[in-house]
């Protein structure tokens, strides 16, 4: 019996190398045929190292070579874990697989390795094998028949059309105990196969109704019905990569077949695959009026914002099925995007978000709900963190790293994000990247979007490394942040489109960091840390809303304005025109709360107007019922499309000063109206997404813009519309760029400063073997 070796901490580096003495005196005895004393030194290499996986390795194949496959079997699994990038050690695991008679973990195991680049002629025979062990099967049923493969594959036709009835009856339990007597007096009926597979239940005997349809399959290999419902079998067990493949060879051959263009335009949206919006409008114009083809194309729709073209789609589908809580969440935050607060917060009450199984349906619901001000503090907690519990469940993280321990060495940063492209995040992210110190510091990037475009090429030239991970699955995207050996993974996205906290789930680097992109928890207990200003989050006061440990500098960010940017316009109204207040944050942002705020404003200021930014027409339309309900004249009132750059820059000419939304304010947009000379006027919150204008104000030395409270919102909005106040808010006005230039928000150097010695903070403390902790980052002395 092998001894179990303790596998805390990793070696030092004379164990190490002890390891490595003792692991070539193991192969030198293995190779001569000495099994004792290889294993022998194997143990001694594992004592000395417990992750020295070509050990592992060597002493899997030994016991292998004794007739111990089942002991061999996890020694093999730990090797591959340890070192994914092994093609050996791919190989090694499926045939101990194939030894202990596993032959669907085989198939599982083989996808993947064949995107870690297993060899396609390794592959093949795996693939060769596992057909002919099913030949073998049937050839063997055939035997046990005593029929001639003739009269094995004939079975009586309307014995065949009863069973189809059953079948369709869905009277499963029948079904199939009548196909099992069916395949075992006609074991070459392919359809009394299919019936089989199809009719057992998804959880009984493991992968059971797997291997049978793929005896179905090998039976009638042009039968597309069959194939069809080896593809979705795979799908419902969650083996995407798979279950696309199948669905792909379908329509090869049935380029029309509805459920083939669903399957594989979803299971692509899922990769970030342009190729899926053509196979669902394909769905849609073939199934005009199928409620599963409204929802694949509206979820699609939803996810790249086209909110309007969504809305009736999954209006569509939530008729045909109220109770799918996909259907739910989708059409929730669509109407969010629109700006039906109303609507898309009574469909948020709808989700049972305490039991869905559906991590797509949370994920969204998370991103609805820090929209909705009704929800609490603690309840926003609870709900991601139920969403890190559901997906920590499905996936095992990665406990041993070879990342070397030295807490002073140069560190390699990975940055996770879907936004590499023209996108807001862009102008956080280049100046961090073009300022860090390379001495100190690599950069990688893992883009999770098919998108390249210009600001794609900016941002990849200036990484040491880049990776499109849109195509990969979590695993194999995590197996190659693996082997990049990265000591600190960023996560940019949270819970916003194209994420991949799947991911971090798997832990694939030592350090994890979610920042930037989301201003709230990941809800997952393996994200180690988020960073943020120490005024965004005040130390103390939101480390309750995190699974993570806060990591706070006097910056988390750096704005960089746009080129070419106009200039700075006089103030409006002191050129005579009425004084007007205006946003252009998304109208998703413009919530019942937010609008009764600004028509309180606009009751107290009689004569001023209001200019609200990015609007179409239903929303407008929305808007102006509810600011009339308000008791605010449609006169005061002006909508402005959508607009380019340029364009939605030089319309702060116009605005004397902006009113920030609740309870979730503006960030990008309240910098950009900074940099165009109008202030925000701003009241945050107890939630960090509420609290991000005033972060910004602060940062800049604008407290007065900070409210208290919506009566203080409403008194200050008054007092700066007053005509006493024009001069003030014209010096304001003229002197905002210089302003932000010598603040800490216009300047990039104090998030690059935070940004490096938080992390080299958290990787001394991970070379020490400590938890993570919450880290407050010192301003560096000069």
């Amino acid at each position: 019996m092998l001894a179990e070796m303790t596998r805390d901490a990793a070696p030092s580096a004379d164990l190490a190398r002890n390891a490595q003495i003792a692991l070539r005196e193991a192969h030198a005895a293995h190779e001569s045929g000495r099994l004792d004393e290889a294993e022998a030194q194997y143990l001694d290499a594992l004592r000395a190292n417990p992750y020295a996986a070509e050990a592992e390795h060597g002493l899997a194949w030994l016991l292998a070579q004794r007739g111990d496959w089942k002991g061999a079997l996890p020694r093999f699994g730990r090797a591959l874990k340890l070192r994914p990038w092994e093609k050996e050690f791919w190989i090694s695991q499926l045939e101990a697989l194939m030894q202990l008679g596993q032959h669907e973990a085989v198939h599982r195991l083989l996808h993947r390795a064949m995107q870690s680049g297993l060899p396609a002629d390794a592959a093949a025979g795996f693939e060769k094998r596992l057909h002919d062990r099913r030949l073998a099967i049937i050839a063997a049923q055939v035997r046990a028949s005593g029929k001639t493969a003739k009269q094995a594959a004939e079975a009586p036709r309307a014995a065949l059309m009863a069973l189809r009835e059953v079948f369709l009856k869905r009277e499963f339990a029948e079904a199939r105990a009548s196909a099992s007597a069916f395949v075992a007096q006609y074991p070459l009926c392919a359809f009394a196969w299919r019936v089989l597979g199809a009719s057992m239940p998804a959880d009984e005997r493991g992968d059971g109704p797997i291997e049978v349809l793929r005896i179905a399959c090998d039976l009638d290999p042009e039968g597309v019905d069959v194939e069809m419902n080896l593809a979705l079998a795979l799908n419902e067990r969650g083996r995407l990569d798979e279950a696309e493949a199948l669905f792909r060879d379908v329509l090869q051959r049935q380029p029309e077949n509805l459920r083939a263009l669903v399957n594989r335009g979803l299971l692509l949206n899922l990769r970030g695959d342009p190729e899926a919006e053509t196979l669902l409008r394909r769905a849609r114009s073939l199934g005009v009026h199928d409620a599963r083809v409204a929802l694949a194309l509206g979820a699609y729709l939803r996810d790249r914002d086209l909110h309007e073209e969504a809305l009736p789609l999954l209006e569509e589908a939530m008729a045909a099925d109220p109770a799918n809580q996909a259907c739910v969440s989708a059409l929730s935050v669509c109407y969010l995007g629109v700006g039906r607060h109303e609507e898309a917060a009574a469909l948020f009450r709808r989700l049972d978000t305490t039991k869905t199984p559906h991590l797509g349906a949370l994920g969204i619901a998370l991103f609805v709900g820090t929209h909705i001000a009704e929800i609490g503090v603690d309840e926003l907690f609870a709900l991601h963190r139920r969403f890190g519990e559901l997906l920590e469940r499905e996936r095992a993280p990665n406990t041993h790293w070879e990342n070397e321990r030295d807490p002073a060495r140069r560190l390699r940063v990975g940055f996770v994000s879907g936004d590499f492209r023209r996108h807001a995040m862009a102008g956080f992210v280049q100046p961090l990247w073009d300022g860090m110190d390379r001495s100190a510091f690599e950069v990688f990037a893992y883009s999770s979007h098919r998108t390249n475009d210009e600001t794609t090429a900016q941002l990849r030239a200036a990484t040491d490394g880049w990776c499109d991970i849109a195509g990969l699955t979590d695993e194999r995207a995590a197996d190659r942040i693996r082997q990049d050996g990265i000591d600190v993974l960023v996560d940019l996205s949270g819970h916003t489109a194209f994420n991949r906290l799947g991911v971090f789930a798997l832990k694939p680097a030592p350090i994890q960091i979610s920042s930037y992109g989301y201003p709230a928890t990941t809800g997952l207990t393996r994200m180690d840390y988020y960073l943020a200003d120490t005024i965004f989050a005040p130390p103390g006061r939101m480390d309750g809303q995190f699974t993570e440990k806060l990591m706070l500098g006097a910056a988390n960010a750096a704005f960089q304005p746009p080129a070419n940017a106009p200039d700075v316009a006089p103030l409006p109204s002191a050129g005579g025109a009425p004084f007007t207040f205006g946003s252009f944050n998304r109208m998703s942002k413009l919530t019942p709360r937010t609008v009764e705020l600004w028509a309180a404003v606009l009751r107290a200021t009689p004569g001023s107007r209001l200019v609200i930014g990015a609007a179409d027409a239903p929303g407008e339309a929305r808007l102006r019922a509810q600011f009339t309900a308000g008791s605010v004249e449609g006169s005061r009132l002006e909508f402005l499309p959508r607009m380019d750059t340029t364009s939605y820059l030089k319309a702060h000419d116009r605005i004397d000063l902006l009113l920030d939304t609740s309870p979730y304010a503006g960030g990008t947009t309240t910098c950009l109206g900074l940099w165009m000379g109008v202030p925000t006027l701003t009241v945050p919150g107890p939630t960090l997404p509420s609290r991000a204008g005033a972060a910004i104000l602060e940062r800049v030395g604008l407290m007065e813009f900070i409210a208290s409270d919506a009566g203080d919102f409403v008194a200050r909005a008054a007092d700066f519309a007053d005509p006493s106040a024009r001069e003030r808010l014209a010096a304001v006005r003229a002197g905002l760029r210089e302003r932000m230039g010598a603040s800490n928000i216009g300047s990039s150097q104090a998030a690059i400063e935070t940004f490096e010695d938080g992390a080299r903070m958290a990787w001394q403390r991970w070379c020490e073997g400590l938890p993570p902790a919450p880290l407050l980052v010192p301003p560096r002395s000069r």
